[in-house]
């Protein structure tokens, strides 16, 4: 297992769900993830990034990459795993 899921999962273990405060905000334009597929060559199409690392599945891939602000406890893995910058917490 990854490091950084690890952190992740232990921060999710003492949080919440009903603390959420802060939902993320997804900048499609910088967003991999459009039309069903990702559009970054890096990946081959096995992307391994926000919907991966987010411990609660808060996120999931659709025709965009969906969020369901029920589920998510405002953990950072999904910010911190995108490399293209398109998620942030909002505050």
């Amino acid at each position: 297992m990854r490091m950084h899921k690890k952190i992740y999962r232990e921060r999710f273990k003492k949080t919440s769900r009903l603390t959420s405060l802060m939902p993320i905000k997804i900048d499609y334009d910088k967003c991999c993830w459009k039309d069903g597929k990702c559009t970054s060559c890096c990946c081959g199409g096995k992307c391994e990034g926000c919907v991966e690392a987010c411990p609660t599945g808060a996120l999931k891939r659709g025709d965009i990459i969906e969020f369901d602000p029920e589920k998510c406890t405002d953990c950072g893995a999904c910010v911190d795993s995108c490399k293209h910058g398109a998620i942030a917490l909002e505050q």
